[in-house]
Protein backbone atom coordinates (compact mmCIF):
# COMPACT_ATOMS: atom_id res chain seq x y z
CA UNK A 1 0.00 0.00 0.00
CA UNK A 2 1.13 3.57 -0.63
CA UNK A 3 1.29 6.06 2.23
CA UNK A 4 -0.80 4.40 4.91
CA UNK A 5 -3.30 6.13 7.18
CA UNK A 6 -4.00 4.44 10.51
CA UNK A 7 -7.49 5.29 11.76
CA UNK A 8 -9.49 4.26 14.81
CA UNK A 9 -13.26 4.59 14.68
CA UNK A 10 -16.03 4.44 17.26
CA UNK A 11 -19.60 3.79 16.14
CA UNK A 12 -22.11 4.95 18.76
CA UNK A 13 -25.88 4.86 18.93
CA UNK A 14 -28.84 2.84 20.13
CA UNK A 15 -28.15 -0.69 21.30
CA UNK A 16 -30.23 -2.20 18.49
CA UNK A 17 -28.46 -0.22 15.74
CA UNK A 18 -24.96 -0.77 17.10
CA UNK A 19 -25.56 -4.45 17.78
CA UNK A 20 -26.84 -4.94 14.23
CA UNK A 21 -23.84 -3.12 12.72
CA UNK A 22 -21.36 -5.02 14.87
CA UNK A 23 -22.94 -8.30 13.78
CA UNK A 24 -22.72 -7.25 10.13
CA UNK A 25 -19.08 -6.20 10.46
CA UNK A 26 -18.02 -9.40 12.20
CA UNK A 27 -19.93 -11.54 9.69
CA UNK A 28 -18.13 -9.82 6.81
CA UNK A 29 -14.74 -10.29 8.48
CA UNK A 30 -15.45 -14.00 9.01
CA UNK A 31 -16.58 -14.65 5.42
CA UNK A 32 -14.38 -16.96 3.36
CA UNK A 33 -13.18 -15.13 0.24
CA UNK A 34 -11.07 -17.96 -1.15
CA UNK A 35 -13.00 -17.88 -4.43
CA UNK A 36 -11.06 -14.67 -5.16
CA UNK A 37 -7.65 -16.15 -4.31
CA UNK A 38 -6.51 -15.97 -7.93
CA UNK A 39 -7.21 -12.23 -8.16
CA UNK A 40 -3.89 -11.02 -6.85
CA UNK A 41 -3.28 -7.31 -6.80
CA UNK A 42 -6.86 -6.63 -5.69
CA UNK A 43 -8.54 -6.41 -2.30
CA UNK A 44 -11.11 -9.10 -3.20
CA UNK A 45 -9.34 -12.05 -1.46
CA UNK A 46 -9.18 -10.04 1.79
CA UNK A 47 -12.32 -10.42 3.91
CA UNK A 48 -11.28 -7.34 5.91
CA UNK A 49 -11.44 -5.08 2.82
CA UNK A 50 -13.51 -1.96 3.47
CA UNK A 51 -15.21 -2.45 0.12
CA UNK A 52 -17.22 -5.30 1.60
CA UNK A 53 -18.66 -2.84 4.13
CA UNK A 54 -19.60 -0.53 1.25
CA UNK A 55 -21.20 -3.39 -0.70
CA UNK A 56 -22.85 -5.47 2.01
CA UNK A 57 -23.73 -2.86 4.65
CA UNK A 58 -24.32 0.27 2.57
CA UNK A 59 -25.56 -1.60 -0.48
CA UNK A 60 -23.42 0.53 -2.80
CA UNK A 61 -20.91 -0.13 -5.54
CA UNK A 62 -17.53 1.45 -4.64
CA UNK A 63 -16.76 2.38 -8.25
CA UNK A 64 -20.18 3.36 -9.58
CA UNK A 65 -21.13 5.26 -6.43
CA UNK A 66 -17.67 6.81 -6.01
CA UNK A 67 -17.09 5.58 -2.46
CA UNK A 68 -13.37 5.25 -1.77
CA UNK A 69 -12.56 2.13 0.27
CA UNK A 70 -8.85 1.44 -0.30
CA UNK A 71 -8.05 -0.22 2.99
CA UNK A 72 -8.95 -2.89 5.50
CA UNK A 73 -10.09 -3.45 9.07
CA UNK A 74 -7.29 -4.78 11.26
CA UNK A 75 -9.06 -4.75 14.65
CA UNK A 76 -12.62 -4.78 15.95
CA UNK A 77 -14.00 -5.04 19.48
CA UNK A 78 -15.19 -8.55 20.30
CA UNK A 79 -18.50 -7.18 21.57
CA UNK A 80 -20.37 -3.91 21.89
CA UNK A 81 -20.11 -1.82 25.05
CA UNK A 82 -22.77 0.20 26.87
CA UNK A 83 -21.86 3.49 28.57
CA UNK A 84 -23.42 4.93 31.73
CA UNK A 85 -25.98 6.85 29.68
CA UNK A 86 -27.17 3.70 27.92
CA UNK A 87 -25.52 4.48 24.60
CA UNK A 88 -23.97 1.51 22.80
CA UNK A 89 -20.70 1.61 20.89
CA UNK A 90 -17.83 -0.43 19.50
CA UNK A 91 -14.39 0.41 18.19
CA UNK A 92 -12.48 -0.79 15.16
CA UNK A 93 -9.19 0.17 13.49
CA UNK A 94 -8.33 0.44 9.81
CA UNK A 95 -5.33 0.94 7.57
CA UNK A 96 -6.03 2.70 4.29
CA UNK A 97 -4.20 4.38 1.42
CA UNK A 98 -3.27 8.05 1.88
CA UNK A 99 -6.07 9.08 4.26
CA UNK A 100 -9.03 7.89 6.29
CA UNK A 101 -12.07 6.70 4.36
CA UNK A 102 -14.54 9.03 6.04
CA UNK A 103 -17.04 9.27 3.19
CA UNK A 104 -18.14 5.65 3.57
CA UNK A 105 -18.60 6.11 7.31
CA UNK A 106 -20.46 9.38 6.81
CA UNK A 107 -22.87 7.50 4.55
CA UNK A 108 -23.13 4.75 7.16
CA UNK A 109 -23.91 7.29 9.90
CA UNK A 110 -26.76 8.71 7.83
CA UNK A 111 -28.20 5.35 6.81
CA UNK A 112 -28.22 3.84 10.30
CA UNK A 113 -28.60 7.01 12.42
CA UNK A 114 -25.42 6.44 14.42
CA UNK A 115 -22.54 8.70 15.41
CA UNK A 116 -19.09 8.03 13.97
CA UNK A 117 -16.01 9.34 15.78
CA UNK A 118 -12.46 8.81 14.59
CA UNK A 119 -8.83 9.70 15.03
CA UNK A 120 -6.40 9.33 12.13
CA UNK A 121 -2.73 9.76 11.37
CA UNK A 122 -0.71 9.54 8.17
CA UNK A 123 2.93 10.46 8.64
CA UNK A 124 3.89 10.85 4.98
CA UNK A 125 1.27 13.51 4.27
CA UNK A 126 1.43 15.00 7.76
CA UNK A 127 -2.16 14.20 8.77
CA UNK A 128 -3.12 14.12 12.45
CA UNK A 129 -6.85 14.66 12.89
CA UNK A 130 -9.84 13.64 14.95
CA UNK A 131 -13.51 14.47 14.92
CA UNK A 132 -14.82 17.09 17.31
CA UNK A 133 -16.59 15.60 20.30
CA UNK A 134 -14.61 12.36 20.38
CA UNK A 135 -12.36 13.19 23.33
CA UNK A 136 -13.98 10.45 25.41
CA UNK A 137 -12.77 7.75 23.07
CA UNK A 138 -9.72 9.54 21.68
CA UNK A 139 -8.37 12.02 24.26
CA UNK A 140 -5.00 12.40 22.52
CA UNK A 141 -4.24 16.00 21.51
CA UNK A 142 -0.44 16.20 21.11
CA UNK A 143 2.27 13.94 19.74
CA UNK A 144 5.97 13.97 20.65
CA UNK A 145 8.04 11.75 18.37
CA UNK A 146 11.68 11.12 19.24
CA UNK A 147 12.87 9.06 16.27
CA UNK A 148 15.82 7.73 18.28
CA UNK A 149 13.72 6.62 21.23
CA UNK A 150 9.92 6.63 21.42
CA UNK A 151 6.71 8.27 20.26
CA UNK A 152 4.17 9.44 22.84
CA UNK A 153 0.72 11.01 22.83
CA UNK A 154 -0.56 13.47 25.42
CA UNK A 155 -4.04 14.61 26.41
CA UNK A 156 -3.09 18.10 27.60
CA UNK A 157 -0.56 20.72 26.56
CA UNK A 158 0.92 20.74 30.07
CA UNK A 159 1.68 17.02 29.84
CA UNK A 160 3.22 17.54 26.42
CA UNK A 161 5.28 20.54 27.57
CA UNK A 162 6.72 18.68 30.56
CA UNK A 163 7.77 15.70 28.43
CA UNK A 164 9.20 18.08 25.83
CA UNK A 165 11.26 19.85 28.51
CA UNK A 166 12.68 16.54 29.74
CA UNK A 167 13.78 15.75 26.21
CA UNK A 168 15.01 19.16 25.05
CA UNK A 169 15.86 21.04 28.23
CA UNK A 170 13.48 23.94 27.60
CA UNK A 171 9.74 24.12 28.21
CA UNK A 172 7.51 25.72 25.55
CA UNK A 173 4.93 28.24 26.76
CA UNK A 174 2.66 27.37 23.84
CA UNK A 175 2.68 24.64 21.22
CA UNK A 176 3.90 27.01 18.49
CA UNK A 177 7.16 27.50 20.43
CA UNK A 178 8.13 23.83 20.20
CA UNK A 179 9.59 23.79 16.69
CA UNK A 180 11.71 26.89 17.34
CA UNK A 181 13.13 25.24 20.45
CA UNK A 182 13.91 22.07 18.51
CA UNK A 183 15.73 24.13 15.89
CA UNK A 184 17.61 26.05 18.57
CA UNK A 185 19.06 22.82 19.99
CA UNK A 186 19.59 21.18 16.58
CA UNK A 187 16.96 18.55 17.33
CA UNK A 188 14.60 19.40 14.47
CA UNK A 189 15.72 16.44 12.36
CA UNK A 190 15.38 13.96 15.22
CA UNK A 191 12.33 15.10 17.19
CA UNK A 192 8.95 15.93 15.68
CA UNK A 193 5.87 17.41 17.31
CA UNK A 194 2.30 17.48 16.14
CA UNK A 195 -0.95 18.93 17.40
CA UNK A 196 -3.96 16.80 16.50
CA UNK A 197 -6.46 18.96 14.64
CA UNK A 198 -10.23 18.72 14.77
CA UNK A 199 -12.07 17.81 11.60
CA UNK A 200 -15.57 16.82 10.50
CA UNK A 201 -16.90 13.47 9.35
CA UNK A 202 -18.60 15.29 6.48
CA UNK A 203 -15.38 16.98 5.30
CA UNK A 204 -14.48 14.78 2.33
Amino acid sequence: MSNTASTSYILEGSKSSIEALHNQFTKILATDRSEHSDQRGTYLPDSSWLGYIVKDVLGLDPDKDNVCCRGSIDFIDDEIKIDEGGSAYFRFDTESAWCDQRKMFYLLSKKFDVEVHFITEEFGCGIWEKTDGCDRGFPECYLLDDTEDDMNYFETFEQFAEAFEELCGEKPEKFEDAENILSKYNLDERVFVHEIEYTSLSDF
